[in-house]
This record gives C-alpha cells, sequence and structure tokens, in this order.
C-alpha cells in the first residue's frame, strides 16, 4: 500500500477518535478585563493600603431577623475583595481586575442556573436594586500569600447546602486569614454572623461596593460561566 494511502487512513482514524472522545481542555480563568462592563456601575478606591498589601478582603452579612438567639435562616452572607495593585489582579478564577476594581463572591442555594459559588451577584443587587441596606461588615489588607489561600478557597467551594451556606464559606475565608475570629453560630446562619461583626467595635453599617464585572458562577475548579439570567 502506497504512503499517501496509509496516510490518509491514519488521518481519518485520528479525526474519528476525536470525534468521539474530544480532548479536554484544562481550567482556565475568565479575564473579565476583555468582557463588556456591567449597564450600572459605582466606584468605590480604598485609601491608605497597608504596605505590603495586594488587595483588600471585606466580609458582608445582612439579616433582618431581631438576633441570633432564635435562628433564623433569612439573610445573606458574601466577601468582596478590590485590587490595590496597578497591574490586574486574579480573584479565584476571575482574572484582569484592575487596580481598585471590586469583585463580591459569595454562594447561593436559590438560583436556577447554578447551586454554588457566584462572582458579582451581590454587586449587582446592590448597585442595581439596593439590596442588603441592613449589611454589616469588617475589613482587612492581604499580602501576597494571604490572597493565594483566599484564592485557593474561592476556587475550591463552589457548593452550598444548608450547613454549607453562604455563611459558612464567607466566615471560612475571613477566619482564614484574619487574626479575628467570627463565628456563623450553630445553626449556620447569616444573622448569627452578622452578630459575630456587630460585636467588634470596628464593623461598619451598609458599607459601599463597586460592582465592576458583570455576573459569573462558578464550575468547579474549572472555568467559571457568564450567567444568562443575571
Amino acid at each position: 500500500m502506497r504512503k499517501s494511502k496509509i496516510f490518509a487512513l491514519l488521518l481519518g482514524l485520528f479525526l474519528t477518535v476525536f470525534a468521539v472522545f474530544p480532548f479536554s481542555v484544562s481550567a482556565s480563568d475568565v479575564n473579565v478585563a476583555a468582557q463588556p462592563a456591567p449597564p450600572k456601575n459605582s466606584t468605590f478606591a480604598i485609601m491608605d493600603p497597608t504596605p505590603g498589601s495586594v488587595a483588600n478582603l471585606r466580609i458582608f452579612a445582612s439579616s433582618d431577623a431581631s438576633g441570633s438567639s432564635i435562628p433564623s435562616i433569612e439573610g445573606h452572607a458574601w466577601i468582596v475583595l478590590t485590587n490595590y495593585q496597578s497591574s490586574a489582579a486574579t480573584f479565584g478564577r476571575l482574572s484582569g481586575i484592575g487596580q481598585y476594581k471590586s469583585v463580591s463572591v459569595g454562594t447561593w442555594g436559590n438560583k436556577s442556573e447554578h447551586t454554588g459559588l457566584w462572582y458579582n451577584l451581590e454587586a449587582k443587587y446592590v448597585s442595581s436594586y439596593n439590596a442588603y441596606p441592613g449589611r454589616v461588615s469588617l475589613s482587612m489588607d492581604l499580602d501576597a500569600g494571604q490572597l493565594a489561600t483566599v484564592n485557593s478557597l474561592i476556587i475550591n467551594n463552589d457548593a452550598w447546602s444548608t450547613f454549607n451556606n453562604c455563611s459558612d464559606f464567607a466566615s471560612k475565608v475571613w477566619n482564614a486569614v484574619s487574626s479575628t475570629k467570627l463565628s456563623n453560630g450553630s445553626f449556620h446562619t447569616p444573622t448569627a454572623l452578622r452578630d459575630s461583626i456587630k460585636a467588634q467595635s470596628w464593623y461598619v453599617s451598609a458599607s459601599p461596593f463597586s460592582y465592576d464585572y458583570v455576573v459569573y458562577y462558578a464550575q468547579g475548579t474549572g472555568t467559571p460561566v457568564r450567567s444568562i439570567y443575571e
């Protein structure tokens, strides 16, 4: 058999196998700098970063319940990261974050598109609908090592359940890098986390944060997907 015929047979076999068993694509970040900006935006710049810090972390909790002594499942908790660097930052699986631009990250169990981790959903709700007016927060600066810890937790916590909910995610991230430990209580609620935040004398009420990038949801540790409904 001629070499040309052998080559043609091998090429046909390769294309057949490729069609049936396509090569997998490794997980990659989404460069949000290349995506359109949200239709509505707000600005917020944190002044006087701690020397050596590369980013800022804030933890938020919001609940209309009167107190955490009686278990309440209402409310929400999340984190916000802001880039201090003049170069673009990566938060979780979102890259291309500009200087003084922010990304909110939280987990959700009631969204039809995805159960688990979402990027920028809280930022959209606050900017577009004035959501969570009773939110309280704490803030800390992060060095490069602490940001790496936060990013690892974001990438590896695409999940939500009754006892692994938004308040578990937010407090887990905060407690991994802060000496001020917070609790979401025995019943794992945003209300208990809100009260734990308010127990600190330096908490802030209704702190603003930017809606700088559109909404994505995680795919496990893989590449995030842009939401079509949010």
